[in-house]
């Protein structure tokens, strides 16, 4: 054993904690023989690394063995003469790869730059010379010396890029790296802006085909370019014979970028372009013969006697979905659109003439190749309800559904109380009822029941409790404009409205608890919990604005350096649910703003590419740095059905968030499995709502998530029923 492994071993087995992990030697591309040193350190440490040398010989398998202790976290890299090798990994991963390299060397031209940057990044991927399916890949910082440029490549076919920030990435295909000399790369012209790059695929002939199939951006749909007369001309391209493209010195904002070839339809992807940045498409533009779907409805008119209107939307990457097109259906119910994707997936929505919607799809539907005919059948039930509160007629509307769901069909009452009109089924129904007179807003449920003759009926008494208040600023004075925002999660209420002058009126309102909230632009009251009693109204409230409280944070990769286009989420407040979500900026810089009283938020890191992470973050003027990290694991949750009375929460540190909700935010399918989540200690607890306020009830279960690791928690054994430790 080797002088540094000796004390390694000395060192660790002093730990009353310790234990023995293996760590795999893995050579890629070559299995001769190989000396080096592994470099091990505790993650977050400022400590210098531990040496552990090591000897592989050829065609053997090849390990180290580490006495480490269990407190720490640990990471490992391999340093070894004429070997390149994986980065800072962690331990529990249990392998890190090496390779062949060679050193490959250029000079750099930047243009327009008297003083050249003092960091260069080479990313790589290489082909094995015996094997094209095996390929590494992998990112490497260089030396740069005089404008010569000098960075470490694996040995065979490499395809290269060089990136130094604020300026246009430089691409390199096919580069013959060979064993004893060095790749020689030439002059490389960097210039100033930022780029977009990507691919275009189709599982057609023909497509894409260099130099036919043309790439552009537009100004995306919320974009003020959409309303310039005369926007500047903006850069466009055509894919090479691999499908790659590279648009340079895109503007930032914004944009769609389109891929577009003759005899294809087209496809589009929403990107966002940062200052001196380079912005890559996560998934590739789809090139695919167009195709055509016709559509009947049945009956072929709205209950008006007017035509239907038509949506088709379009999945996209990520769950999102793109408006493909809306249009009146011809008089006899008949629909058509041309120029469709195939094996595109849509979903239609059918509207009256005056857009309330009136039946979705399901699901999205896939198109056949050889296009795709549908029938729509469309029930139409005439309906007679009403409208009262505290026994009285009451004037206000009704919308069937909600407003922002499907169907949302939204009737009106007269000053009887009375409402007449259709709807598209029977049945129970979740309704929102305004009414300006009585300051009322509601959401609730409802049933739409059959009469003999077929019609539907249906009532909604409302109660006659009512809240009341001011909004004032600091100084007293009642706020001109302002937001309210009432909420009661027990009776799924969950209102907003405007107030002019400071005073408000809720009305209609059932008993119980309700929290109140008021905001401007620029000010906000803390939270208010009002008592709506069986008998009677409860006092004035009175909601003083005051300035928010700000936070400034910088979320960071593993090398220090800031992430830009990073999603975060900060939850203000966990019981309603209530979460502000932003981007990080080209620095990896955003700021948040929260509740008067708040001195902390929660914060939740969606890093494409890397694990989600929680993160607590006290409000001071300091900016907050969040560092995240490359490898993570995976997350599996059991609990009861969520209710008012048992509601789950994963909680880390000062951070809570019901699994739902988190699943929500990801646009998961699955609300109990979380395959990439962040190392470190979680706690899956169980919480009630009581007069408003939350508490945990009953068992925890929690666990530490290695990296590369799986962590079960479980509210359903029965040793966690019993259990009564707590986060």
């Amino acid at each position: 054993m080797s002088r540094t492994a000796s004390v390694l071993l000395l060192l660790v087995s002093a730990s009353l904690s310790a234990e023995q992990k293996k760590l795999d030697i893995i050579r890629r591309l070559s299995s001769g023989q190989v000396r080096g040193v592994v470099l091990v350190r505790a993650v977050g440490q400022a400590d210098e690394p531990i040496r552990v040398e090591f000897s592989c010989a050829p065609e053997s398998p090849c390990s180290v063995n580490l006495d480490l202790s269990v407190d720490r976290l640990w990471e490992a890299m391999v340093e070894a003469p004429g070997h390149g090798s994986d980065s800072w990994t962690p331990v529990e991963k249990g392998s890190l790869a090496i390779w062949p390299s060679i050193e490959a060397e250029g000079k750099l031209l930047f243009q327009g730059v008297t003083t050249p940057p003092s960091v260069v990044f080479l990313r790589f991927r290489a082909e094995s010379p015996q094997d094209p399916n095996e390929a590494i890949t992998g990112e490497t910082a260089c030396s740069l010396s005089d404008a010569l440029v000098r960075c470490r490549v694996p040995i065979g076919v490499v395809d290269l890029s060089i990136r130094v920030k604020g300026f246009v990435t430089v691409y390199k295909w096919r580069q013959q790296a060979k064993a004893g000399s060095a790749l020689q790369l030439g002059a490389i012209e960097l210039r100033k802006g930022a780029s977009l790059v990507g691919n275009v695929i189709s599982k057609n002939q023909g497509a894409p085909k260099p130099g036919a199939c043309l790439v552009r951006i537009r100004p995306a749909s919320n974009s003020p370019m959409k309303a310039d007369s005369s926007p500047p001309a903006l850069p466009s391209g055509t894919v090479d014979g691999r499908g790659f493209f590279q648009l340079e010195a895109v503007p930032p904002g914004q944009w769609e970028v389109v891929a577009e070839q003759e005899g294809f339809a087209f496809d589009k992807q929403a990107v966002l372009i940062l200052e001196g940045t380079e912005a890559r498409l996560k998934n590739p533009l789809v090139l695919s013969r167009p195709v055509r779907l016709d559509v009947s409805l049945v009956p072929p008119q709205d209950p008006t006697g007017n035509p239907w209107r038509v949506s088709l939307h379009e999945m996209k990457a990520e769950g999102r979905s793109d408006l493909v097109s809306e249009s009146p259906a011809t008089a006899g119910g008949q629909w058509s659109r041309e120029g469709l994707r195939e094996e595109g997936k849509y979903q239609l929505e059918v509207l009256t003439t005056s857009r309330q919607r009136w039946w979705g799809d399901p699901s999205f539907f896939t198109l056949a190749a050889t296009g795709d005919r549908r029938t729509v059948l469309l029930d139409v039930v005439k309906v007679n309800g009403s409208l009262s509160l505290e026994g009285e007629p009451l004037r206000g509307r009704v919308v069937f559904g909600g407003t922002h769901r499907t169907p949302s069909v939204a009737l009106e009452s007269n000053d009887d109380g009375n409402i007449e009109g259709f709807l598209p089924r029977l049945g129970k129904w979740a309704v929102e009822v305004f009414s300006e007179s009585k300051q009322v807003r509601r959401t609730l449920e409802t049933e739409v029941r059959r009469r003999p003759n077929g019609d539907g009926e249906f009532a909604i008494p409302l109660n006659g409790r009512v809240i009341e208040g001011e909004i004032v600023s600091e100084n007293g004075e009642r706020a001109e404009k302002s937001v309210l925002h009432v909420l009661n999660r027990n009776t799924l209420e969950d209102i907003s409205q405007r107030v002019e002058g400071g005073a408000f009126q809720v009305g209609g309102l059932e008993p119980g608890v309700y929290r109140l909230r008021a905001a401007t632009h620029l000010l906000a009251s803390d939270d208010v919990l009002v008592t709506l009693p069986k008998d009677g109204n409860p006092d004035s409230v009175r909601l003083v604005l005051k300035k928010k409280p700000k936070v400034t944070i910088r979320v960071i990769g593993p090398s220090g350096a800031g992430l830009p286009g990073v999603p975060v989420h900060m939850f203000t407040n966990a019981l309603v649910g209530s979460a502000d979500s932003n981007y990080t900026g080209a620095d990896g810089r955003l700021e948040f703003e929260a509740l008067p009283s708040a001195e902390s938020g929660c914060f939740l890191i969606r890093p494409p590419g890397m694990p989600l992470k929680f993160a607590g973050v006290p409000f001071v003027p300091d900016e907050q740095t969040i560092q995240v990290d490359r490898s993570g694991g995976s997350l599996e949750l059991d609990y009861p059905d969520p209710s008012p009375e048992n509601w789950p929460k994963l909680v880390q540190g000062p951070c809570g968030i019901p699994p739902g909700m988190l699943a929500h935010i990801l646009r998961s399918t699955n609300k109990k499995l979380f395959p990439s989540v962040a190392a470190g200690q979680y706690s899956l607890c169980s919480y009630a709502t009581v007069n408003g306020q939350q508490s945990q009830r009953g068992a925890c279960r929690s666990g530490t998530l290695a990296p590369y690791g799986n962590l079960r928690l479980s509210l359903l054994s029965a040793d966690a029923q019993k259990a009564t430790s707590g986060p």
